[in-house]
């Protein structure tokens, strides 16, 4: 079953986006299908999509990784969005290692910056966070060190779907979703920092 910080960034993405129209999206499920159409919306237990006329539920649980196709980019902009996305398709080590989970922790990472768009942030997460919950599903920790990796891991994780939220009591849904968003950067500094302390845990720094 799929943990619950993971589908709760599928979600966070959904809604993210969906103030944004209608989207495409594709989702690749566990199973090995893979769904495009036009998102339609989300609950906590599936995924809404049109396709050919007819709207189709996806259950969370299922979901292995959802994408959004990219909004149009500004004038001028043409040549730098494909190079972006062809860098972010190749990977340098073997899926389910933990030198991928690292990598995508650095992609998230160099990608989150301050005054990003928050969906932009959110289909971020759905992309690269399932690199590093493969890793996890993969390993089977034989030290004590490596099972505080993959704790470190967790916890990053944690911190880095944090900003899509909902925070604050008392106000709207998307003043409380803005109230988490403004503090973003603080939630990545402290997800770099364990990211940070497994990478010295694998190379054996103390």
């Amino acid at each position: 079953m799929k943990t619950g910080w993971l589908a709760a960034a599928l979600l966070g993405s959904c809604v993210a986006v969906a103030a944004a129209g209608d989207r495409k999206v594709r989702i690749e499920t566990t199973t090995g299908d893979t769904v495009e159409g036009t998102f339609r919306g989300a609950s906590e237990d599936a995924v809404s999509v049109e396709v050919a006329g007819q709207r189709l539920r996806v259950p969370v649980d299922t979901v292995r990784l959802i994408s959004f196709e990219e909004r149009s980019a500004p004038k001028g902009s043409e040549e730098a969005a494909p190079a972006r996305a062809t860098a972010s398709a190749k990977r340098r080590h073997a899926a389910g290692s933990i030198e991928d989970a690292f990598d995508a922790f650095d992609e998230l990472q160099s990608a989150a910056r301050p005054g990003m768009p928050r969906e932009d942030y959110a289909d971020k997460l759905a992309e690269l966070m399932p690199r590093v919950q493969d890793f996890i599903d993969q390993d089977t920790p034989r030290s004590d060190a490596r099972a505080e990796i993959h704790s470190r891991f967790n916890q990053a994780m944690e911190l880095y779907d944090k900003p899509l939220r909902a925070e604050g009591i008392g106000i709207t849904d998307s003043e409380r979703m803005g109230n988490a968003w403004r503090k973003a950067s603080q939630y990545w500094a402290m997800a770099e920092s364990h990211v940070r302390r497994a990478r010295d845990l694998h190379t054996g720094k103390r």
